[in-house]
């Protein structure tokens, strides 16, 4: 301790015990806030996080993090994917189909997607025909189901929404176990209740259309 005196700070020791009662009364006071600050603690850990990837260049770091996050994922997990690639950009097209996927049909972790089938009608668009012929895929054809975007369920607690018109790349990756599950609930129930034979029908009507 010390105190101030004629302008002369002197100092002193102080009681070993009365130093054991302010330690003891900051120790019982931590305790006491620890329920809060545990709770704060689990609050931060789980709060959602998103990245922005703009321009091209971002937009393929933003692809490479979505593939290596297969690391994350059991063996028996997919990445589950709602394609629709109706007007792609020129040049990412271009790195899809010449560097990404040959890139990625190296991983291991398979995907399941859902395609709109407007984007393997329209333009021939080989991305979106890459999707359906290399995955588990499932074809919709109904005029409410529009996407613009890709949209990716992957990792343990991640989604990313790939924007790709002429106009506007960017790709979005949001952390959210919340968001993960609910959204891989929505694509599964699609999955299963979707009519097989609306599905074949599609695909058969698809490879008809590729062939003129």
């Amino acid at each position: 301790m010390s105190i101030t005196k004629n302008k002369i700070k002197n100092y002193y020791a102080l009681d070993p015990k009365k130093l054991y009662d302010i330690i003891q009364k900051r120790t019982d006071e931590l305790f006491e806030s620890m329920p809060e600050l545990m709770a704060l603690s689990q609050s931060n850990w789980e709060k959602m996080s998103v990245q922005l990837y703009e321009w091209l260049e971002w937009f393929k770091m933003a692809y490479e993090h979505v593939t290596l996050s297969s690391k994350d994922m059991w063996d028996d997990e997919y990445f589950l994917t709602f394609v629709w690639t109706q007007n792609i950009n020129k040049k990412l097209q271009k790195y899809l189909v010449e560097e990404f996927v040959p890139r990625r049909m190296k991983f291991k972790t398979k995907s399941k997607v859902i395609v709109d089938k407007k984007s393997l009608i329209w333009n021939q668009n080989e991305y979106a025909n890459y999707n359906e012929h290399s995955h588990e895929s499932l074809i919709i054809d109904h005029p409410s189901f529009t996407l613009s975007n890709e949209i990716v369920i992957h990792g343990k607690d991640e989604v990313s929404v790939m924007m790709y018109w002429e106009d506007d790349v960017s790709a979005l990756i949001i952390k959210s176990s919340t968001l993960h599950n609910a959204l891989k609930s929505i694509f599964m129930l699609i999955r299963d209740t979707y009519p097989k034979n609306t599905a074949q029908k599609n695909k058969i009507s698809h490879h008809k259309i590729c062939k003129k």
